[in-house]
């Protein structure tokens, strides 16, 4: 399903730097895709040749790229996958919006996933486990390491891929 440039109305440039976006999403999804089937197709298919147009627009015009220079690497991952919380899903259109957001939601903060949690008010971060998850208050329920159990924000709570 990949798509052209023309597709999506966007100058070569912003295509280029939406497909170095694109590309961190579909390695995200490669990790949090429970089936094998879908972790080889976005591994496989999405992320190989998302890296050949990257690569053959730097080439014709002479950019760098997340795969020549590591400070644009971690800019666009970093844009991606924050610092902590959800990362930045990316959809081109409305209708790979449909068909992926909620998968997406549901992979990543899937039941038994090993998670980081950060705590405000102690200014650290503790290890657990996804016991439960309700999307639509943005809370999530993590029995930590020493068997405690939490709930806090989305937002304080990044997956270990």
């Amino acid at each position: 399903m990949e798509s052209k440039k023309g597709d999506r109305n966007l100058s070569v440039l912003e295509f280029f730097k939406e497909l170095q976006r694109e590309y961190f999403v579909a390695e995200i999804r490669s990790k949090i895709y429970p089936r094998l089937k879908d972790k080889t197709y976005f591994k496989e298919r999405v992320m190989r040749g998302k890296k050949n147009v990257i690569e053959d627009i730097a080439k014709k015009n002479n950019l760098v790229s997340i795969f020549s220079n590591q400070e644009e690497y971690d800019k666009f991952r970093l844009e991606i996958y924050g610092e902590r919380g959800k990362p930045k899903f990316q959809y081109k259109n409305k209708k790979i919006r449909l068909e992926f957001e909620e998968k997406d939601n549901l992979y990543y903060y899937y039941i038994k996933s090993e998670v980081r949690v950060f705590s405000k008010e102690e200014n650290r971060e503790d290890l657990g486990k996804i016991k439960f998850v309700n999307l639509n208050a943005d809370l999530i329920e993590v029995e930590l390491e020493n068997e405690n159990i939490i709930v806090t924000n989305l937002n304080n709570v990044t997956r270990i891929l």
